[in-house]
């Protein structure tokens, strides 16, 4: 039987099961002890979400992250994986779990040989076979944990995948937007640096390429930018993506975290902002909980819920192309 066609009760097991992670139980509205509304997650797509199969230890695979978002009423998932396009298994969510959006990334680090155009067009390939019934969308990132500016940051000489050079984009990485281009997909930053950022940004706005910049609230891992970069990749057409990362409470630096991020999207504004996760690792609460307390924590920092649906549900569906939430807003 289809996990997709699972009896409530089963649904509700899996749900129960999901829950329990990093030594404790949440609760099923998002967080110990956190009151979230029912609906907070209805029609919401997480840009930014971890899963098995991946080379690093995930507390979902991709079917139970899938069955459990839609459980929580989310519309879709986009999800990531360093090391694996995630083409095959989205297709195989798709199938098990109906009425669901899972989407695919290949982030193109040296496992995937770099800015390889091959593999673009392989991913390509896959999500557009008719007989595959995830979106036929698809998110190509440039590298992230093997960035020349993640080595950097990292004080690391090991290899690396430059995308820039004397404050100009490869020409390697404009046939990489040109390749998204053609195929109908999304372009996200990985793990660029704020300048390179920018130039992306002016590079896809150029070619008419929706982009993304990913995580750009996290003061550890890149890209980092600060409100001046943000502004300008706002200005030049992009979205910036804020992730909540674990939101449970007790965490000391999530009051900081949250103010930091709710700052910069003041300075960018909500229509230019995306609200992801960036969840899925082992020790952390499941992405929807994660998810729904972001949104209610920014809510008592003095985001609307209109601020919030934006950020959630109509700016991801721009960015992906899909048809905009009925109601989303009001």
């Amino acid at each position: 039987m289809s996990m997709g066609l699972l009896p409530k009760c089963a649904v509700a097991g899996l749900a129960a099961a999901a829950l329990t992670v990093a030594g404790g139980r949440l609760d099923a509205q998002g967080g110990r002890g956190a009151q979230v509304p029912e609906n907070v997650l209805e029609g919401v797509i997480d840009l930014h979400h971890h899963q098995e199969p991946d080379e690093r230890q995930r507390n979902m695979d991709i079917i139970d992250a899938s069955l459990y978002a839609r459980l929580r009423g989310m519309r879709g998932a986009v999800f990531k994986s360093h090391s694996n396009q995630t083409a095959t298994t989205t297709w195989l969510a798709a199938k098990m779990v109906p009425n669901f959006l899972p989407i695919p990334v290949i982030d193109l680090n040296l496992v995937h040989g770099g800015l390889n155009k091959y593999a673009v067009d392989n991913f390509a390939v896959i999500i557009k076979k008719a007989a595959n019934p995830a979106p036929d969308i698809g998110v190509v990132m440039l590298p992230s944990d093997t960035s020349c500016y993640q080595r950097q940051v990292e004080k690391s000489s090991a290899d690396c995948v430059p995308i820039s050079k004397d404050g100009k984009l490869l020409p390697e990485t404009i046939e990489i937007i040109s390749l998204v281009k053609k195929h109908g997909f999304v372009l996200a930053s990985g793990h660029a640096s704020p300048d390179d950022c920018v130039l992306l940004a002016r590079e896809a706005q150029r070619q008419g390429v929706p982009f993304t910049v990913t995580h750009v609230n996290l003061n550890t891992t890149p890209p980092m930018l600060d409100a001046a970069h943000a502004i300008e990749v706002a200005k030049l057409g992009g979205y910036l993506e804020f992730a909540s990362q674990s939101q449970r409470p007790g965490n000391p630096t999530l009051e900081m975290r949250n103010t930091r991020t709710a700052n910069l999207i003041r300075a960018v504004g909500p229509q230019y902002a995306i609200l992801e996760t960036d969840l899925g690792q082992a020790d952390n609460e499941p992405a929807p909980d994660g998810l729904a307390a972001f949104i209610m924590n920014l809510r008592a920092k003095g985001f609307t819920k209109a601020e919030t649906d934006m950020m959630t549900k109509i700016n991801p569906a721009k960015l992906l192309g899909l048809p905009l939430p009925a109601g989303a807003g009001q």
